[in-house]
């Protein structure tokens, strides 16, 4: 699809020319596409803030619309934060305490 095409449909389309060692960050609902000018050696990593669950769930939500298949169970995703959470406050409210009662208490989830 031209980059034509979309600016006469009114959708602001924008470019960006990557260098070595720099990273593009691609906000949620953003579509995205990259065109390599010769040799190219890439990674992409997927990572997102917890204020992303939310945008996770109604992509979720579209795709059950859509009838597609989502590629990782959202659900898993969510009950996986909730346990490093929920582990993280337990050792940050123990950090300061090195009282018997504590330092024999075992960590949700392990």
């Amino acid at each position: 699809l031209s980059p034509k095409v979309l600016k006469s449909e009114g959708v602001p389309v924008y470019r960006a020319a990557q260098h070595s060692g720099e990273f593009i960050v691609t906000f949620s609902r953003a579509y995205h596409a990259g065109f390599n000018c010769g040799f190219k050696c890439a990674e992409a990593a997927n990572v997102a803030p917890v204020d992303w669950l939310l945008h996770g769930q109604g992509a979720v939500e579209l795709y059950r619309e859509q009838r597609r298949k989502t590629s990782i169970s959202h659900d898993k995703l969510l009950l996986a934060s909730a346990r490093e959470a929920v582990k993280a406050l337990w050792e940050l409210s123990t950090l300061n305490e090195e009282s018997p009662e504590t330092l024999n208490r075992v960590p949700p989830g392990s």
